[in-house]
Parts: C-alpha cells; structure tokens; sequence
C-alpha cells in the first residue's frame, strides 16, 4: 500500500530528503503525533527519508531519521510555529483557528519554499530558524525542490 504525504522535499541532487504532512487539527498531542505518524508508515514499506515533518498551526513535530523512519521512536523535536508562521497568517487575515486546508497547505508551501531559497546562515541567529540548523535540515533543503501531493 502506497503513502500519500503532502509535499516531498528533493535536494539539489533530486534526493528524497523531507516528507511533509499538512493537517489543520489544533492541539494535538506527542502521543496523538506518534500515533498518527505510525498508522502513516504502517500501511507502506519504510523509506530511507532523513527528515519526516508533521504540521499542524499550533505546532510542527520533526522526526530525524539516521536510516528508515522507526515506528517506535517519538518526534526529535516538537516546534512552536506561531512566530514562524505569523506572517503568512498575517498576510491571508486568517488565524490558526480558521484556516482551511487548501490554505494551510499554501502557507507550508510558501514557508517550505522560503527554507530551500533561503542560503544565508543568518538566518541561524535567528531562534525560531534554529532548529533548521540544529537538525541540519536547512542543509540538506538548500536549494532544492518541493513536489506536492505524492504519493510514495
């Protein structure tokens, strides 16, 4: 049975490097992320994707794999993405609350194209950009591609 994810994140040698899930659910919990990231890699042989993101408009759960996602292990980091994601929020005059998922989608889209676009590192001084540094994840996006809507 193939996984649908909602964005791929190919580096700029064409390497699978992030799947992304978009989802609109507020206040999610670890155990409920946990869960639901392993009925997503229960129904598909594991791919080798270094990064798995998971992301909701209160938070973002990243998973760093060293070879194929483990569906015991927990999410490497769990993310605030309220100063992240301000300005996109800002800019549709929707709030969290109200977001739909087509726009959801958008404003991840948008974000995830500012993250491959963005090759300066003084973004790393900048504490809700740190993560990206830290997990080597702006490394490994830098100027790559998104597909939307794969099936794997």
């Amino acid at each position: 049975m193939s996984t649908r994810w909602d964005f791929a994140v190919y580096n700029q040698h064409n390497k699978l490097m992030l799947a992304v899930e978009v989802k609109t659910r507020l206040n999610t919990s670890t155990h409920w992320a946990i869960q639901f990231y392993r009925n997503i890699f229960s129904n598909t042989t594991p791919t080798n994707i270094p990064y798995f993101l998971m992301t909701f408009p209160d938070k973002f759960y990243l998973w760093v794999h060293d070879g194929t996602p483990n569906d015991t292990d927990g999410p490497t980091l769990e993310i605030n993405p309220q100063l992240l994601l301000q300005p996109y929020f800002e800019q549709s005059g929707v709030t969290p609350e109200q977001i739909s998922s087509a726009s959801f989608e958008l404003i991840i889209a948008a974000w995830l194209n500012s993250v491959i676009q963005s090759l300066e590192q003084d973004n790393a001084h900048n504490p809700t950009n740190q993560y990206l540094y830290d997990t080597g994840l702006h490394n490994a996006l830098a100027g790559g591609t998104i597909d939307y809507e794969v099936v794997a």
